[in-house]
């Protein structure tokens, strides 16, 4: 009688082949979880783009390039973004005809090289405060007329209406 013998696996169950497959597969799958954010700038410039955010991109926690809100005749709100914590390039916010509240990016809790938010004739609030603006370069909040509430990194120390 002749016995042959398999290459065993995981618990006995896989061939060794399958089982090499399955725990590369396995790592693959985590990366592709964490890396939910797309690797360049990210624009929205529609209300629908941003309350979709999470949809379009799940998990997208930490964007590793810009994000540009604008320009726009249609976002009213940030909302849909409340669940980004970390921005490596710059925040832009810019010519929102519409957009009357910013307080969607309250969760943000660092910004990389810039922030400039300007030309929203009806923003009236902005939540960066929980932001560290440590590694930020350039500052311009400027041309938002009907801003009365302006919450930005603690070392901000003026802006322009």
């Amino acid at each position: 009688m002749k016995v042959r013998c398999l290459p065993v696996g995981i618990a006995g169950v896989f061939p060794v082949n399958q089982s090499l497959f399955l725990v590369l597969f396995f790592f693959a799958s985590l990366h592709l979880i964490r890396a939910q954010c797309p690797a360049g700038d990210i624009t929205l410039t529609t209300q629908a783009q941003v309350d979709n955010f999470t949809t379009t991109f799940p998990g997208c926690t930490h964007m590793l390039g810009s994000l540009t809100i604008g320009p726009s005749a249609d976002i009213v709100n940030l909302n849909g973004l409340a669940g980004v914590l970390q921005i490596d390039g710059n925040l832009v916010i810019t010519g929102n005809t519409v957009l009357t509240d910013a307080t969607g990016l309250g969760g943000v809790t660092s910004i990389g090289t810039g922030i400039n938010i300007q030309n929203n004739p009806v923003l009236g609030i902005i939540d960066l405060s929980g932001a560290s603006a440590l590694n930020v370069s350039s500052m311009n909040v400027q041309n938002n007329a009907s801003l009365t509430s302006a919450l930005l990194p603690t070392d901000v120390t003026s802006i322009q209406q």
